[in-house]
């Protein structure tokens, strides 16, 4: 098989590499202080080199300009392991791992506005996540079927909970806890 993109052929090696090959990227769950007043604690995605996170601008978290920081892994463990977070290792294509990059740096040009109860960390990360068709789920004991939860809702710690649900064991394949205490 081959795929024409524009006036660019990939050959079959080529074509299968880039939709159906495998990849690794890292959502990382960063705890909340405990006695942190409105601190909920801090999400962000790693795609190859970079950690993208999202925070406000001001000290405002109910309605401040948004900015989406790139970062190195050093340099986001030096800002959050002394905090402690979990890296859930996810495995998807590395066209998965491409429209998450895309997603999360789209955030730079035109970063919104950052709100707790909206536009936020852990709903960037989550949104960018399900719009490169990476199908994480969630089932309540309640309910019979899995479900997908609202993006404009979900805190860190909500997230954890969810990447550690056995139905998506095929896509979150390992998890690690981090701390500098």
């Amino acid at each position: 098989f081959s795929v024409s993109i524009g006036s660019i052929f990939l050959s079959n090696e080529s074509a299968q590499n880039l939709f159906f090959a495998y990849t690794n990227i890292s959502a990382l769950v960063v705890n909340a202080f405990v006695n942190g007043i409105g601190d909920v604690g801090h999400t962000g995605l790693q795609v190859k080199e970079t950690v993208y996170g999202y925070y406000p601008t001001t000290g405002n978290v109910f309605r401040s300009p948004g900015m989406m920081h790139r970062n190195t892994r050093q340099e986001f463990d030096i800002n959050y392991k002394q905090r402690g977070y979990t890296d859930f290792t996810l495995q998807v294509t590395n066209a998965q791992a491409n429209l998450v990059a895309a997603n999360m740096s789209a955030f730079v040009n035109n970063p919104g506005t950052y709100s707790i109860f909206g536009q936020q960390c852990t709903n960037i990360a989550y949104s960018a996540i399900m719009d490169a068709g990476i199908g994480l789920q969630f089932k309540l004991p309640t309910s019979p079927h899995p479900e997908t939860p609202s993006t404009w809702t979900m805190m860190p710690s909500q997230f954890r909970e969810m990447l550690k649900f056995p139905i998506n064991s095929g896509i979150v394949i390992n998890q690690q806890y981090y701390s500098g205490l």
